[in-house]
């Protein structure tokens, strides 16, 4: 990973932030839609296709400014695996968090 000053790491996090944010938010935005219509609909799709767009590239960028220097292939199989492992780890936590508080 390259090494970076406090006040880019902050502009990083804010670019992110301002595409990550509204990416989950469309994406639960659209699956609400799906829900309510019960049945496939055309805006639900759209509005998932736009969120995750938004967080591929948020993911993308991410990739780009801290895994992509010098590591050339290694760096992306780094990024990947981080990302993977801390997707499931937050699936598998918000499951059991779920299931804890139902009961």
């Amino acid at each position: 990973m390259k090494q970076k000053d406090g006040r880019n790491e902050m502009k990083e996090f804010l670019v992110m932030v301002s595409m990550g944010l509204p990416g989950l938010g469309c994406l639960v935005g659209g699956f609400g839609v799906l829900k309510a219509a019960g049945v496939y609909s055309i805006p639900g799709a759209v509005l998932i296709a736009i969120g995750c767009t938004l967080i591929l590239c948020t993911g993308y960028y991410h990739y780009r400014k801290d895994y992509a220097g010098g590591a050339g292939k290694r760096g992306l199989a780094r990024f990947i695996l981080i990302t993977v492992f801390s997707a499931l780890a937050g699936v598998i936590a918000t499951g059991t968090l779920l299931r804890l508080l139902r009961n």
